[in-house]
């Protein structure tokens, strides 16, 4: 029952800076008067809990990771690392932390037998070992050098046994050169399943983390950085291959959409009964506009009169009956300013949707439409929802005999536009399936 907006904050900055940054300070004086969120608190040696914590999605406040005193920390990667030539581990780890052959950073020391002399430990800074003794002999010659037993002598590979290290040496990754094509495809198999190159990210079920995370990977395997918004812009795996060829691109511009409100109603009315509806679907523009035509006589009652607007109305009609027939006083005046935004796709409720029902579109979806003067039989894709038992059904229904090429669903809600989960996901898959 819950309706929320939510908004990707890099895109923002990005496109709206202005906006943005005047966002951030209304949110910043306001901060004084909001309560504290709780803090939930993991200590660093139990660092893998909270980010499983985190991950999940489920915390409210802040997840808060604490270092004690006594927990070392090293200031950086060592610069050198000193072990047995052509040893496994040794390469490895050189190639992981980018270090020289050298004495006074890591001191890899695979078994006892392998310690030549004592003087090898002087100046260490991290003792790497397998052998217990090793581990014992470092503690006594470099007290202050970090030791790090390993159960096996071997490149450490799995994060759980990074863990068990405390986190003082950290592998970086990096993508491999390669082709393009095969390592996304690869990728994002890899994180969201198999994924058709013409299928939007959104489609295919990449969330808003999900995004974040390949855009990363993408940054370090073209070389150069790749933001959300680049992925909003090139919405397919295709489009965004396409978008790293060098070829000229065209401009990159959403799918328009009008929603047009109820009679004696207004923009800001059919936005919260559309919300769960668009924000199911971030590829397309939205736009929520009033009729230029203000409301002739008594509004609905949640309306206020001055903030009430209609497409055709009878003067000082009464709100039940002043838009029926024959009073079509003004549509004569609003349905061309309409025509002229040239939407790709129309939505509407009840007397916004009967005006949704005359506009050219490539799709027009119509909750609980009226009949509107003048309408003809249509071929145009649409989408018609209401409640069989509304107290003008049928003119829903006689609205839906006019298109050859639809879709009706049914609700049990009366006249409004229902929030049901099955509905939403029908609008979602109707208007995708038209957007190409």
């Amino acid at each position: 029952g819950l309706t929320y907006a939510a908004a990707h904050f890099d895109v923002l900055m990005l496109r709206h800076p202005d906006r943005c940054r005047k966002l951030l300070e209304e949110v910043w004086q306001a901060l004084p008067s909001l309560p504290r969120l709780p803090v939930t608190s993991f200590p660093m040696a139990e660092l893998h809990k909270a980010l499983e914590y985190f991950s999940k999605g489920i915390h409210v406040g802040k997840v808060l990771v604490t270092i004690e005193e006594e927990t070392p920390v090293l200031p950086a990667l060592p610069a050198s690392v000193a072990g047995p030539r052509k040893d496994i581990v040794v390469e490895a780890l050189r190639l992981a932390t980018d270090a020289a052959d050298g004495p006074g950073g890591v001191v890899c020391v695979p078994r006892l037998e392998a310690l030549a002399n004592l003087d090898v430990l002087a100046g260490a800074e991290v003792v790497l070992t397998a052998s217990a003794a090793v581990g014992a002999l470092a503690k006594a010659v470099c007290p202050e050098a970090l030791c790090v037993q390993l159960p096996r002598w071997e490149p450490i590979s799995g994060m759980d046994d990074w863990l068990k290290l405390g986190g003082h040496l950290v592998a970086v990754e990096e993508e491999h050169e390669g082709d393009l094509r095969e390592w996304l495809v690869e990728v994002m198999s890899e994180m969201a399943g198999p994924v058709d190159m013409e299928e939007t990210f959104e489609r295919a079920g990449f969330d808003s983390l999900m995004l974040i995370s390949l855009a990363r990977r993408l940054s370090a395997k073209v070389g150069k950085a790749i933001s959300v918004a680049d992925l909003y812009d090139h919405p397919t795996p295709q489009k965004l291959l396409d978008s790293f060829s060098g070829a000229p691109q065209p401009e990159i511009a959403r799918a328009k959409a009008v929603c047009l409100h109820g009679f004696r109603s207004n923009k800001d009315a059919i936005a919260l009964q559309l919300a769960p509806f668009v924000s199911a679907l971030g590829l397309v523009e939205w736009v929520f506009i009033n009729s230029p035509r203000r409301a002739s006589g008594p509004a609905d009652p949640k309306i206020p009169v001055a903030e009430a607007f209609e497409w055709w109305g009878q003067q000082d009609g009464p709100y039940e009956t002043g838009w029926m027939a024959p009073h079509f006083d003004g549509l004569e005046e609003t349905l061309p300013l309409i025509k002229k935004l040239a939407p790709v796709g129309a939505v509407g409720f009840s007397q916004g949707a009967a005006v949704a029902a005359l506009l050219e579109c490539s799709w027009l979806a119509l909750f609980s439409a009226v009949v509107p003067p003048g309408l003809q039989s249509r071929s145009v894709p649409s989408f018609h929802c209401f409640d069989p038992n509304e107290d003008f059904a049928g003119q829903c229904i006689d609205v839906g005999k006019y298109f050859s090429t639809k879709e009706v669903h049914n609700h049990d809600r009366g006249h409004t536009i229902p929030h049901e989960k099955l509905i939403i996901r029908h609008f979602a898959d109707f208007v995708s399936k038209h957007l190409a």
